[in-house]
């Protein structure tokens, strides 16, 4: 149902990784899948991302020392 002409492989590959970012995915896993040789290609899709879906990939630090 994806009309080819409208659609190219690099748009479909763009939203893949855009969701995967945004959904939590590790950014070495997402250059994998993309088969790129080095992550610092993949970083370039985190632009794409909000600042406040960027700060949830980032744990809560501990209040207090343990």
């Amino acid at each position: 149902g994806i009309d080819a002409k409208a659609v190219s492989p690099h748009a479909l590959r763009h939203t893949f990784a855009i969701r995967a970012l945004r959904n939590g995915a590790d950014i070495v896993a997402v250059a994998k899948l993309l088969g790129h040789a080095s992550v610092v290609t993949t970083q370039r899709y985190l632009d794409h991302l909000e600042t406040a879906e960027l700060r949830t990939a980032i744990p809560h630090l501990p209040l207090e020392a343990a």
